[in-house]
């Protein structure tokens, strides 16, 4: 589903920046620093350096960006157990029109999580063969809206590659151009978070319990 789909489609597009990158400076010696005109032969939407993680004004910030580590890590891990503690529970409800009618709420949850992990997973051990690591950061939070105990935060998943040889620490990160959007969601009042990737399926699985004009402010309508 394009829940999870979306992710594959990032890490599968870092894959390529890698190799442009990280393949190509390689075979460069050591003592020759990377062209203006290497640069950019980054595709568009990435660009060198390391970024910075965003540490959360308040108690309710922290821990959104806390679990949404924890939902990425489990993902690169496939600790499909970890995973689906983060899963938006309507996106369920919504998905479950497309299943059989004898598949139960973990039966979708596991195939939901199982083919992407898989491939996340696959992609991962390619870049370690190469000595890249691939993380996801949450460098801000675009929007913030409060509805009683309700809190929903929108932001933007940063893709960060590094890899460290003789020749230093190289890093490359996406920029807003190709990042994944989240939406966070707590009923807690920011204790705990359940995350689902903005995509065009998101207003209708927010139509489940909110209203549209909840709805028009996170898609941004």
């Amino acid at each position: 589903m394009k829940i999870l789909i979306k992710k594959l489609s990032i890490v599968t597009a870092t894959l390529s920046v890698a190799m442009v990158f990280f393949g190509c400076y390689s075979n460069q010696s050591s003592n020759q620093k990377y062209s203006n005109s290497f640069r950019n032969d980054l595709p568009k939407g990435y660009v060198f350096g390391k970024v910075e993680a965003y540490q959360g004004d308040t108690k309710a910030e922290r821990n959104c960006v806390s679990q949404m580590n924890t939902y990425n890590s489990a993902l690169l891990m496939g600790d499909i157990d970890n995973a689906k503690l983060f899963l938006y529970p309507d996106a369920i409800s919504y998905y479950k029109k497309f299943y059989p009618s004898d598949f139960s709420s973990d039966d979708i949850i596991e195939d939901l999580f199982r083919e992407i992990s898989n491939n996340v997973i696959e992609f991962k051990k390619l870049w370690e063969k190469y000595g890249i690591e691939i993380d996801f950061e949450v460098c801000d939070i675009h929007k913030k809206i409060d509805i009683g105990n309700t809190k929903i935060f929108v932001f933007p998943l940063t893709t960060t590659l590094y890899k460290e040889d003789a020749d230093g620490e190289k890093y490359i990160h996406s920029t807003s151009e190709v990042d994944e959007f989240t939406v966070g969601i707590s009923f807690n009042d920011g204790k705990n978070w359940y995350f689902l990737a903005l995509i065009d399926e998101t207003p209708n699985i927010l139509r489940m319990r909110f209203s549209q004009s909840v709805i028009n402010e996170v898609m941004g309508y």
